[in-house]
């Protein structure tokens, strides 16, 4: 089944960040995926930025956060979506505020999204097969004072925020692929969503099958 990840953070297009996209594709690929880069939340607007497949993750940093919750979970639920929202989202904080602040605002919406942050230096390494902790677990800002029961908090806020590691890791969405393989499935004909949702008890997307261009 193939997925895509989606990296939002303003300096994603930069010369220091150059190495690390390589690095991402190349392990994307060893497990299905796909990587797309957009500098700014308001970019999702522009449908060459926008995801191709159904299934895909988010990773972006503290200061898209906000806006791209606003354009892929708004408050007026008539709001048209430029895209489906992400299986999962995953919060680069640079600093324990950061973190502190972004566990707070992944609270607001754990009964429609796995807002997942992580403190850079510390990230699980159950994250999407240790990808994220491979490419992103170097802080850009030295931390100092890291407290020991972090890994604790983060592993409450995935649970709190229903983004658990079968979900992290896709193992449920492979199972289940064969299920949307053909058009028929999505119509009626076969297994609904509501039916795969109410199977694993999280947020489950279908696959597509053309890859991202």
């Amino acid at each position: 089944m193939e997925w895509e990840l989606l990296w939002c953070t303003e300096r994603v297009f930069k010369e220091e960040n150059v190495s690390c996209c390589r690095g991402l594709r190349r392990s994307l690929r060893e497990h299905g995926g796909w990587l797309r880069c957009v500098k700014k939340a308001a970019h999702l607007h522009v449908n060459r930025n926008q995801p191709k497949l159904a299934c895909w993750t988010l990773v972006t940093d503290w200061r898209e956060a906000q806006p791209l919750s606003e354009i892929l979970w708004p408050s007026n639920p008539a709001a048209l979506l430029p895209c489906q929202p992400p299986v999962c989202t995953i919060i680069l904080c640079e600093s324990e505020m950061q973190f502190s602040r972004a566990s707070v605002f992944a609270t607001k919406f754990k009964n429609r999204a796995g807002i997942v942050p992580v403190l850079c230096g510390k990230i699980p390494e159950v994250l999407l097969f240790g990808i994220i902790r491979k490419h992103f677990n170097s802080p850009l800002t030295k931390l100092h004072n890291v407290k020991v029961d972090e890994r604790q908090q983060q592993q409450k806020q995935m649970d709190e925020n229903k983004a658990p590691v079968q979900l992290l890791l896709f193992e449920r969405l492979k199972d289940d692929a064969g299920e949307f393989e053909d058009k028929e499935s999505m119509t009626g004909h076969g297994p609904s969503l509501e039916d795969i949702i109410s199977k694993h008890g999280v947020p489950l997307a279908a696959s597509g099958k053309t890859p991202p261009h």
